[in-house]
């Protein structure tokens, strides 16, 4: 992150199984947090995204009008919490005219495996449990740029699909691959099971995109679990 002027930036994610939300300061490297909430929770971001956002907001001592940047994740993840996420974040950007960024699951939490271990330079593959069998896979260079596209896929099809000088791994669904992978003769290093991604990373990386423009866009991968109904019903009124 290049040195320059103090930014303040709010930090969104509501993609997994919880609801989080911080601001930040930043001043050249340095990046520090005002105030910041968490609640897990599988179900409810709608209802909580807005009011805990007010709340660290009032907690940092800082009015939205004064935000140089609102950063929020953009999935894969939960199709309801993506879109609560986004709907918010651009909704507080649009009231206080403030700048957006998006930022993947997938890379966040790379940025966080790396922020956690600063030393190590090697690739880095991010599955992320998605259910129904599959998980949520994106592979990473030692330098932090993405290898791939973000795909859901199997866990054995995904053994094929990581790089071969690839031998690290994290998240969720790190531990569904590590067992695909053994019949296959192949090895992965487990080096994170989270689900999340750390805020912090969140803002790191929005901060190094400050320059790019533009609404975010939801990565979804697949569609929605809850489908509309097709069939017609036919409904009977007495009277």
């Amino acid at each position: 992150m290049p040195a320059g002027p103090l930014k303040t930036l709010l930090a969104l994610d509501t993609c997994g199984p919880r609801c989080a939300a911080a601001v930040f300061e930043a001043h050249g490297d340095a990046l520090t947090v005002r105030a910041e909430d968490a609640i897990p929770m599988e179900r409810g971001h709608a209802e909580a995204v807005v009011p805990m956002a007010d709340r660290v907001m009032a907690d940092a001592g800082i009015d939205f009008p004064g935000l140089d940047c609102i950063a929020v994740t953009v999935g894969p993840g939960s199709f309801t919490g993506v879109r609560i996420g986004i709907a918010a974040a651009r909704g507080f950007a649009l009231a206080h005219v403030i700048p957006m960024v998006g930022i993947g699951v997938l890379d966040a939490i790379a940025e966080t495996v790396r922020s956690a271990s600063p030393g190590v330079r090697e690739p880095l593959a991010i599955a992320l449990d998605a259910r129904r069998g599959e998980v949520y896979l994106q592979s990473f260079a030692d330098g932090g740029g993405a290898l791939d596209e973000p795909i859901a896929i199997i866990p054995g099809d995904a053994v094929s699909h990581i790089p071969q000088g690839c031998r690290r791994i994290a998240g969720s669904g790190a531990a569904m691959i590590q067992e695909a992978a053994a019949p296959w003769g192949r090895a992965f290093s487990i080096v994170s099971d989270d689900a999340a991604p750390s805020l912090r990373s969140i803002a790191r990386l929005a901060l190094n995109r400050s320059g790019e423009r533009g609404p975010p866009f939801p990565v979804y991968l697949r569609p929605p679990d809850a489908k509309p109904q097709t069939r017609a019903v036919k409904v009977i009124c007495d009277g």
